[in-house]
């Protein structure tokens, strides 16, 4: 990943002109920032988590979902303070928002974006921490969404990482078992492959197999016979389908009880500077920390 001496201009960050490997397309620029329209926010950005899913968008292999034009700025993700607010905003400036729409990019200085493409962040929380708050967010809404998980016996597949972390935090905080003694009710599945297989196969009746990614690379194989005669219900979940389709409320709903779980401490952060975002770019492959890079 090409490495450059940051200069005096209005937006710097990471951009892309097409897809392909990071370490090839993403080249630190500088650029002029956008008008800013009626209903806009300049974000100062102060924490943004470097994830998988940053990589696949600039691979352009998350799922079909890719930037709205090019050059684009990667990320997905991120926290910050609002500098600059249009006419007709419905966010004030001075407040802390997160970045709800995955294609706007977050690796810059600043982003400029509808204010209907952020949240309004909960108070209390520091900036690394308020940057991983959508891994809660999204592990609230599985652990509610599909069903009573109170005393029922769930498994997650990918535990250990980032997501499975903060997913397994919030079953526990929500009554389930996760010690995975018993067939399950519920299967959250970050894996697939062989694991999906094998834990289709050891599911309870009626179970609920939820899907919400594939960290193996492997085809989402399993045994439809046993899934018919077990009459297990497969579902899916992805984090910005939910907050294309959510209102406001929800989403501030949901944040404000992800900001509660957050505390728990389950999702172990890094934290690097701006002029490190290479080596935490990195560091995404390594690890079950999420790399957070800070102004």
């Amino acid at each position: 990943m090409r490495r450059s001496l940051p200069s005096l201009a209005a937006v710097r960050g990471w951009r892309y002109e097409r897809c392909g490997l990071p370490g090839k397309v993403l080249q630190q620029g500088e650029w002029a920032a956008p008008t800013l329209g009626e209903h806009d926010v300049r974000v100062k950005m102060q924490a943004v988590p470097v994830l998988a899913q940053d990589v696949q968008m600039v691979l352009g292999m998350y799922g079909g979902y890719k930037a709205e034009a090019y050059p684009a700025v990667a990320g997905t993700e991120g926290v910050g303070e609002v500098v600059e607010a249009g006419a007709s905003s419905c966010v004030a400036k001075g407040t802390k928002v997160a970045l709800a729409k995955q294609n706007v990019g977050s690796f810059a200085t600043e982003v400029t974006t509808s204010h209907e493409h952020v949240i309004v962040l909960p108070k209390g929380l520091d900036a690394a921490t308020q940057a991983v708050l959508p891994l809660y967010a999204a592990a609230v809404r599985m652990a509610t969404d599909f069903g009573d998980v109170a005393g029922k016996n769930c498994v997650v597949l990918g535990a250990d990482s980032p997501m499975g972390s903060a997913l397994a935090a919030v079953l526990k905080s929500k009554g389930a078992k996760v010690d995975g003694k018993g067939a399950a009710a519920f299967v959250f599945n970050g894996v697939g492959g062989t694991a999906l297989a094998a834990a289709v196969d050891a599911a309870a009746d009626r179970a609920t197999i939820v899907t919400f990614g594939n960290s193996s690379g492997e085809k989402m194989g399993f045994d439809g016979t046993v899934a018919v005669l077990k009459g297990l219900t497969m579902r899916s979940f992805w984090y910005n389908r939910w907050l294309q389709k959510s209102d406001g409320a929800e989403r501030a709903a949901t944040f404000e009880e992800a900001a509660a779980e957050a505390k728990s401490g389950a999702v172990k952060t890094k934290s690097y500077t701006f002029a490190q975002f290479a080596d935490a770019f990195d560091a995404q492959y390594a690890g079950t920390e999420v790399p957070v890079v800070s102004a």
